[in-house]
């Protein structure tokens, strides 16, 4: 019995090996003026309608450029530009992440995951590059302190509490001028 499943492991994992498929491709990283990670790595400060202040502390940041795709049996890694935030409310509200990714094919996904959401929205170049303020409601959720957030260019702009407190951005501490 434990040789039979050593010599199915074994042939699964040769089959796996063996059917791994690699190829180059041609991704081009996306430009400063898609995403801008010098406005984006740092902190965010906000301040209430009420004058009380709260700081979404950069705690993470990864920027990815994956070159080649691997199929397999078990994976698939396509080719990709990768751009992601992870940041934190210093008044215990939670963590948000912001990542912008690209494809080989210039299609866009641009997600937010944290204060009880997950949104995804796919976007072609021309929508990437626009100006636009992306209002996400935040309904489903009970436990989450936000009724509303409104991002551009992946950055939180400000965002709306469920007690009808606006938050604005009113200052950004880019990372290299924090003291850690």
């Amino acid at each position: 019995m434990k040789i039979n499943v050593i010599i199915i492991l074994f042939t699964l994992v040769i089959l796996n090996s063996s059917c791994l498929e690699k190829n180059k491709c041609n991704i081009k990283p996306m430009k400063s003026n898609i995403i801008d990670s010098t406005k984006l790595k740092g902190n965010l400060i906000f301040k209430s309608n009420l004058g009380i202040i709260d700081t979404l502390e950069l705690i993470d940041y990864h920027n990815v450029l994956k070159n080649n795709s691997k199929k397999s049996l078990m994976t698939i890694e396509e080719c990709e530009h990768s751009m992601g935030f992870d940041y934190y409310s210093t008044s215990n509200k939670g963590t948000i992440n912001v990542c912008l990714k690209k494809n080989n094919k210039n299609k866009y996904n641009l997600s937010f995951t944290g204060f009880c959401i997950s949104k995804d929205i796919i976007m072609n170049q021309k929508q990437v590059e626009k100006d636009s303020i992306f209002i996400i409601e935040v309904n489903e959720c009970d436990r989450s302190e936000f009724k509303t957030l409104a991002f551009k260019k992946c950055r939180i702009e400000y965002f709306i509490s469920k007690d009808e407190q606006k938050w604005e951005l009113i200052k950004f501490i880019p990372l290299e001028c924090i003291i850690r």
